[in-house]
């Protein structure tokens, strides 16, 4: 029930968010790493997936990892 597309950018945000809970720091080298076209486009994308800017899911994630 989904595009080809969407399939692609929801693998996409779903990988970043994996990077980000393990810890890496860097939104340009995720957003590099999982192919958008930039942090920016990350960001847009991770806010329409998730609600969260990937620095507050960085966050979160990372009291979530020291609180553990």
């Amino acid at each position: 029930g989904r595009t080809i597309s969407r399939h692609r950018t929801q693998l996409r945000a779903r990988t970043a968010l994996e990077q980000l809970a393990d810890g890496e720091r860097n939104l340009a080298r995720v957003a590099a790493h999982v192919g958008f076209a930039d942090q920016s486009h990350l960001c847009r994308v991770m806010r329409t997936e998730t609600e969260f800017a990937p620095s507050a899911l960085r966050d979160l994630l990372g009291r979530q990892r020291e609180n553990a």
